[in-house]
């Protein structure tokens, strides 16, 4: 039986490195995804499903928990490992000038962040996160300068977004 990206691709007459290209990915996280194993991070699964226009879905892609790095798994406290979608929105309401790439690839790192923290140490909730969100927010004007960010926004930016992001995680229905 053949991966549905594999089908995907066949059928659209594109190759992985292709396929990756279009992605901006190497394409050996392709190759890995078509040899079984998941995506690195939700954002490139995302990207991969948007890509195929819902061709491949994320139960394909995460079919089984093949090759599935589930950082829910690992906790030992019982606290939800952070929600990456939920901190990338959060993230773009707080720095509106940021590119979305910016934005979901700060929300990854600022959730793998917490979640390692996270197993050496008890501290955890808003403070935490607003530690991990200062550095990596920090990034995104460094790297995308054609996207200024005023700087009283950036300072703020890290206790706005945690604020928010458990505000909202707090009345998520469970």
């Amino acid at each position: 039986m053949t991966h549905p990206l594999e089908d995907y691709l066949a059928a659209a007459g594109e190759s992985p490195s292709a396929f990756a290209a279009r992605l901006g990915v190497e394409a050996g996280a392709i190759v890995r995804i078509l040899g079984g194993g998941a995506p690195s991070s939700p954002v490139l699964a995302r990207r991969i499903v948007e890509a195929c226009a819902g061709a491949v879905t994320f139960d394909d892609l995460y079919a089984a928990g093949a090759g599935v790095s589930d950082l829910a798994a690992r906790r030992r406290d019982g606290e939800p490992s952070p929600d990456i979608e939920l901190l990338a929105a959060v993230i773009g309401l707080v720095l509106p000038e940021a590119p979305i790439e910016a934005v979901e690839t700060a929300a990854e790192a600022a959730a793998n962040a917490y979640e390692a923290l996270g197993r050496l140490t008890n501290r955890r909730g808003p403070d935490r996160l607003v530690q991990v969100l200062r550095p990596v927010l920090e990034e995104i004007p460094k790297d995308f300068p054609d996207h200024p960010i005023p700087p009283a926004r950036l300072a703020e930016a890290p206790r706005r977004a945690a604020q928010l992001y458990f505000q909202a995680r707090e009345r998520r229905p469970r």
